[in-house]
């Protein structure tokens, strides 16, 4: 029987029509609340009923400055408090096919990991805030 797993070295992580640059590792977070409804009348057994939805994006990159429509976006969205939307949407998909994750999101966290005779690497947290779209192409 063949797999149908998918890759995970054929993603993509961009900010509306542009790639993140050097990215490493992209790691969705999916949220939900449930609500207690349960009563004296359900027999002793606990009822719940969805309540909010959210989610957060998290994304390491190999630290490159010069990444001017994705790694610089992303700092610059964090230092000034700004939401992404329309053309820096951020989403997660494949290259060619397959699902996307996709939605307004702040810029939460940013580090920046310059460590001694080693790569200088970064890791962004993207918290969405309204709907998130997922779209199984």
């Amino acid at each position: 029987m063949t797999s149908s797993a998918i890759s995970g070295s054929s993603g993509v992580f961009a900010l509306g029509s542009n790639s993140v640059a050097e990215w490493t590792k992209v790691d969705f977070d999916g949220k939900g609340k449930m609500i207690d409804v349960s009563s004296v009348e359900n027999a002793n057994f606990e009822q719940f009923v969805a309540g909010k939805r959210g989610g957060s994006i998290t994304v390491e990159v190999l630290f490159v400055p010069g990444d001017t429509n994705g790694q610089l976006v992303l700092v610059n969205a964090w230092l000034a408090g700004t939401l992404l939307t329309s053309s820096t949407l951020p989403k997660l998909s494949r290259s060619s096919g397959g699902p996307n994750i996709s939605g307004n999101a702040y810029v939460e966290n940013f580090k920046w990991n310059v460590p001694d005779n080693d790569k200088q690497s970064a890791t962004f947290n993207l918290r969405f805030t309204g709907t998130i779209a997922y779209a199984a192409t």
